[in-house]
């Protein structure tokens, strides 16, 4: 079973699906929810979410992602990365 069609027969909404569960899972994954077996979607859900009694926190940036990582690239370079 598709971890879409397992969504759905959670009766998880078509809003909910797209504004959460496929940003989380498809990050997670790479893959879309309608080609991931459910079980690796399960499993992403329950070791990001519920395998501890923090897991339910997540951050959203409020700066631009260039700016968020500025520092990681300021790091890079300074090690000779790019």
């Amino acid at each position: 079973m598709s971890m879409l069609d397992w969504l759905k027969r959670k009766k998880q909404t078509s809003r909910a699906i797209e504004r959460f569960w496929r940003v989380v899972l498809v990050s997670a994954l790479d893959e879309e929810l309608h080609r991931t077996d459910a079980r690796f979607g399960i499993d992403v859900f329950w070791k990001a979410f519920l395998s501890n009694r923090t897991g339910y926190r997540m951050g959203v940036p409020v700066v631009p992602l260039r700016e968020l990582y500025d520092g990681c690239r300021v790091a890079i370079e300074k090690k000779g990365g790019e």
